[in-house]
């Protein structure tokens, strides 16, 4: 029997922004936003991706999408390869993966109805009127808005109907993949919950990949089959939604499972994982060997030498770290993080 691939495979991805010259006489700075990362995603799955804040999450799929051009590495898309597809060959298959973004409000023209809205992307691939008709409606019911909510413009809605817009639009083209950046960030609490479950049946539904990039681990945790963290531009480490919350192995993980925010009942210990300490260390000037060393508790001269490479600790549980099997257990003696979110 013929293994199904993934709807997406990522292998050895890089991206590099050059800065300009701080002074006239100094050599322009190279910034690795995206350091080779590798992942793949399934029929129906969702890789959740998470960090810091200016760690390369949105960097990876802007990349993935080729919004922002790839420095190497390859892209496949349901087994084709489109990091060197020509813009004429791309634009064609620009409806199988389509993107999501954070903002609504910046993401939505206000000069436009819904109707034009939804309607762009079809008219852009070339569907008739008429199949462009249904389809607008179809996206719309999917999303739980009403046909009279066609002829309103964006500045008429609230966020969260303006995210289910932005969905619909994502959806319009009939896509394998969605790019999910950062969607529910900019949203209160509640509506937050309403588009991931919104979301979450949408993909049950269509049979949607996701990629969905978020900061929020409690957000991931409710949507992701599988996670990755993401520290200064590489994958430290990634496996199932168990495997990442119930028992990390990477000090990094752990740190930023303690430092996200939950309610305690009364009496319960509040003993947690040391927070991080320190900032984000200069992408253009990463430490030597692992870039988390300079804040890691757990790190050893071993750490400043070598970069670790990545391993499997068992059942697709992947960690770069050199002293995973014994930070691992750590873990255990804080229940209270494994919960976090």
């Amino acid at each position: 029997m013929t293994p199904i691939r993934p709807v997406l495979e990522v292998e050895g991805l890089r991206v590099t922004y050059r800065q300009r010259r701080p002074r006239p006489w100094q050599r322009p700075r190279s910034v690795h936003a995206v350091d080779g990362v590798s992942f793949h995603i399934g029929s129906g799955e969702t890789l959740g991706l998470v960090g810091e804040s200016g760690c390369g999450k949105s960097s990876v799929g802007r990349a993935v999408l080729r919004l922002t051009e790839p420095s190497a590495g390859r892209v496949m898309l349901e087994g084709e390869d489109i990091t060197s597809l020509p813009p004429w060959a791309l634009r064609r298959r620009r409806g199988r993966m389509q993107i999501i973004f954070q903002d609504p409000s910046s993401a939505l023209d206000p000069r436009m109805t819904v109707e034009e809205l939804l309607s762009e992307p079809l008219l852009i691939a070339g569907w008739p009127r008429p199949r462009i008709h249904k389809r607008v409606r179809e996206v719309l019911e999917i999303v739980s808005l009403l046909p009279e909510h066609l002829v309103r413009y964006p500045h008429e809605f609230s966020g969260g109907q303006k995210q289910r817009i932005g969905i619909a639009r994502a959806l319009a083209l009939e896509p394998r993949l969605l790019v999910c950046d950062e969607p529910v960030s900019a949203l209160d609490v509640s509506v937050q919950a309403q588009i991931v479950n919104l979301m979450r049946e949408i993909q049950q539904k269509l049979g949607l990949s996701y990629l969905f990039i978020a900061h929020d681990l409690g957000v991931v945790r409710q949507i992701s089959h599988r996670v990755a963290v993401m520290y200064l531009g590489q994958i430290v480490e990634s496996g199932t939604r168990a495997q990442v919350y119930g028992a990390p192995l990477h000090p990094y993980t752990r740190a930023l499972l303690a430092a996200a925010p939950r309610i305690r009942p009364p009496g319960e210990d509040a003993a947690r994982s040391p927070p991080l300490r320190g900032e984000l260390p200069d992408p253009a000037n990463p430490p030597s060997g692992c870039r988390f060393r300079t804040r890691c508790p757990i790190a050893i001269p071993l750490c400043a030498e070598h970069a670790p490479e990545t391993r499997d600790l068992g059942t697709g549980h992947l960690v770069a770290c050199h002293r995973a099997e014994q930070a691992g257990p750590a873990m255990a003696a804080h229940p209270a993080a494994l919960t976090a979110g």
